[in-house]
């Protein structure tokens, strides 16, 4: 959902004759695809379909956890993902920042 949107971002500034640069990848997926880290500074791990290829990407103190747009401390976080009962109906979008290479923010939307 969120990927279309940047496309659209992109190709509005493409016909624009502007430059665009890429600064960060939004990837949305499964909760079931999706590796929190343990620690703040860790690496977070995911997937963007059952048999596509597990990235690893850091995150620093500074990354972002949110759920229905309320920033949320990781070890609470990981709490309440725990708890949702429709995980492989619930994504996630992570927030990749490609020239730091890190998770900016981690967005999480359930009913």
């Amino acid at each position: 959902m969120h990927i279309r949107k940047i496309f659209i971002v992109i190709l509005a500034c493409c016909s624009m004759n502007a430059t665009a640069e890429i600064i960060s990848l939004a990837h949305e997926v499964l909760l079931p695809d999706l590796r929190l880290p343990t620690y703040m500074t860790g690496t977070i791990s995911f997937k963007e379909c059952s048999t596509c290829e597990t990235h690893t990407v850091q995150v620093t103190e500074d990354t972002q956890y949110f759920l229905n747009d309320v920033a949320v401390p990781l070890p609470e976080y990981a709490r309440k993902l725990a708890l949702i009962v429709k995980k492989d109906k619930t994504t996630a979008t992570v927030m990749h920042h490609l020239e730091s290479d890190t998770v900016t923010t981690v967005h999480v939307y359930r009913k």
